[in-house]
This record gives structure tokens, C-alpha cells and sequence, in this order.
């Protein structure tokens, strides 16, 4: 299966999106919609990583990181299926300037 392409967002048109859909397939892929329209899979994001905090427990750490970048706020988690996303989140040290690739998922 080939990876779909990662959309290159702002935070904005991200952050207004309130609708989710699936694909077809055995498993099928979940997909953001955007307000313009964009079936977003996965997303290139690139700000500034303003902070970086461990929201899991000791023993299973989910670390979460949130990136501004000029039209608002992006959150990105990393837990025990990213473990090298996990571990750079982890040795961060805001601010700093950062490039993200990830799924794409609303949260409510």
C-alpha cells in the first residue's frame, strides 16, 4: 500500500474542520475534510514548537507538542506506536523551529 501525500495545511483552514470521513478497502484510511475541500490523510506541518509536555504516565509516556504557526495552533501527540517521535518530542526544547509529517485526526 503506498503512503497518500501529506497536505501542507495552516493551522486555520486545520482547525476549522469538523468533518471526517472514511475511505473504501479492508482497512480503510480516515480522511479531515477542510473547509476548502482538501481529503486530508496525513499532514506536513511546520511552526514553532512552543511547548512539549508528557501527558501519559511514567510507564507509558504520550507526549503532546503544540506548533504555531501565523494563522493559529496545532497539537501533535507521539506515545508508545511513535517511539521516534516520542523520543525527539521528549529532547526538545521550546521554542524551537519544527517540520511534523503525521495523520490527521478531530478531536472532540
Amino acid at each position: 500500500m503506498i503512503r497518500e501525500v501529506a497536505w501542507r495545511l495552516f493551522a486555520s483552514e486545520y482547525n476549522d474542520a469538523n468533518l471526517e470521513t472514511e475511505g473504501t478497502g479492508e482497512r480503510p484510511p480516515s480522511y479531515v475534510v477542510t473547509p476548502l475541500g482538501a481529503k486530508v490523510n496525513r499532514v506536513f506541518v511546520v511552526g514553532v514548537i512552543t511547548d512539549v509536555e508528557n501527558v501519559g504516565t511514567d510507564g507509558q509516556p504520550m507526549w503532546r507538542a503544540r506548533v504555531s504557526d501565523p494563522t493559529g495552533t496545532f497539537h501533535v501527540y507521539a506515545g508508545q506506536y511513535q517511539p521516534e517521535a516520542a523520543s525527539a518530542l521528549s529532547k526538545l526544547k521550546p521554542p524551537v523551529f519544527g517540520a511534523i509529517v503525521g495523520k490527521s485526526r478531530i478531536y472532540s
